[in-house]
């Protein structure tokens, strides 16, 4: 028979793994299967002993299925396993508060770390008494009295001030909200955002050859490029293009600030060319910035809308109503241009889907810092006779943007419509 002493590691090791599916099992990763099984498969190396097979690319193998995985074009680790730290931290601050462990992902590794919780408090704290029931000179002992009246006061005081100085900001300042709002909510699905594939724009641009949606997806269109192309262009720019993953500085831009402004918002972001159809079978909700010059996948969407984009670049109301265009729209770098924003529905599925597009990468960067901005919703709330967030319909509009050094600084509404 085993002593108890010879039992303890493997009984310690069947307790870490019940708190890990304890952890997957919580609020806090029941819509994020991903990163649930991101975390189970950490614990398991590390419980296991195999901790030299957690990384990056292993971890893009086994847990994300990315077989020819370059982390230098790919950051999907990376960015799951910041948003893994943040739901483990999460769950130990709520329903974890209690767990005898504590696991983190520390940075710099993927290697789970268990940690017991600090039972050391109540040790501190008659270590404390103790020293302090000692017996003191009588004058000493109503000096220290006083002292502790004196600060209990002043705690007191302190304690009701905060509360009416909390009160007053409270009654100042309400939670501010954005058109994000609307779109995706905190614990909800989990956001998607494909970037665009400005690789794609210079293949259309030079080589001068459409590609749909199709020939995107399963990348019929660098074949057809390389035919038109000449040698020189085949072998070194057409190559460099087709071995790397390039986005725009705007879809950065809308994606730091949403991590920013939502910590709460479980968002993925990927490059468009790491897209399937697919991908977009379920009930998560999608971002799709560009139009379908850089983002094919705009395309899967384009024919709900009235307000489209035409083979010139060019934004315009099916309806009939004028174009917004600039006579160079696809390089133009003036101080003015146009942008779309919609929010409609993915289909059948409970996700929506949240089309920024403009004629330029200023004019898509203005279109997502109009959509961020708290200052827009009351505009337009008021344009689609919504008296609030939970009234909002699906949409689309078209924004005047205003480019200030080849930076998109702000746009206003030059057409909206509703469903």
């Amino acid at each position: 028979m085993k002593s108890e002493v010879e039992t303890r590691p493997g009984e310690e090791i069947e307790r870490k793994r019940a708190l890990i599916q304890r952890v997957g099992d919580s609020e806090a990763f029941r819509r994020s299967a991903r990163l649930r099984t991101m975390l189970q498969h950490i614990a398991e190396c590390t419980l296991g002993g195999r901790a030299e097979e957690l990384t990056e690319t292993r971890i893009a193998e086994r847990v994300f299925g990315r077989e020819d995985y370059h982390p230098s074009e790919d950051n999907v680790v990376r960015v799951s396993a910041r948003q893994l730290r943040t739901k483990l931290h999460e769950y130990f601050e709520t329903e974890g508060r209690d767990s005898e462990f504590v696991v983190t992902i520390p940075k710099g590794s993927y290697v789970a770390a268990f940690q017991k919780r600090e039972s050391g408090g109540t040790a501190v704290v008659a270590e404390e008494v103790e020293r302090v029931s000692r017996p003191l000179a009588p004058w000493r002992r109503f000096g220290w009295e006083a002292l502790v009246l004196v600060l209990a006061g002043l705690a007191a005081w302190f304690w009701v001030q905060n509360r009416e100085l909390q009160a007053a900001a409270g009654a100042r300042a309400p939670a501010v909200h954005t058109l994000f709002d609307a779109f995706v909510r905190p614990g909800g699905p989990a956001t998607e955002l494909i970037a665009t594939d400005s690789t794609l724009v210079l293949v259309r641009g030079v080589m001068r050859t459409d590609v749909t949606l199709e020939d995107y997806a399963n990348g019929d269109y660098w074949a057809r490029a390389a035919k038109r192309a000449p040698e020189a262009v085949r072998d070194g720019l057409l190559e460099a293009l087709r071995s790397r993953q390039i986005t725009s500085l705007a879809d950065f831009r809308i994606a730091m600030e949403i991590e920013r402004e939502y910590p709460g918002v479980n968002l993925r972001v990927h490059h468009a060319r790491n897209r399937q159809a697919r991908d977009f079978d379920n009930d998560d909700n999608f971002i799709v910035v560009g139009s379908y010059m850089s983002n094919p996948w705009a395309e899967m969407f384009e024919k709900q809308l009235r307000f489209q984009f035409d083979k010139n670049n060019c934004l315009e109301d099916v309806s009939g109503s004028p174009k917004f265009c600039s006579a160079a729209a696809l390089l133009d770098r003036s101080e003015t241009g146009y942008a779309r924003v919609a929010m409609i529905r993915n289909g059948s599925r409970a996700g929506k889907v949240l089309l920024i597009a403009g004629l330029n990468m200023e004019s898509t960067e203005a279109a997502g810092e109009f959509f961020l901005d708290p200052a827009s919703l009351g505009k337009v709330l008021k344009a689609l006779g919504a008296r609030n967030l939970e009234e909002i319909p699906s949409y689309e509009m078209i924004l005047k943007t205003y480019n200030v050094g080849g930076t998109g600084r702000s746009a206003e509404i030059a057409a909206i419509r509703r469903d």
